[in-house]
């Protein structure tokens, strides 16, 4: 249950940084 909820919670921040990368390269290829 614990590695489970600390497998999840890697999986999220990993989806944020992931995210933020993102929107930092389309909103410099937008300028």
């Amino acid at each position: 249950m614990v590695s489970d909820l600390s497998h999840f919670s890697h999986k999220v921040s990993n989806a944020i940084f992931y995210s933020i990368i993102y929107m930092d390269h389309s909103r410099v290829e937008a300028q």
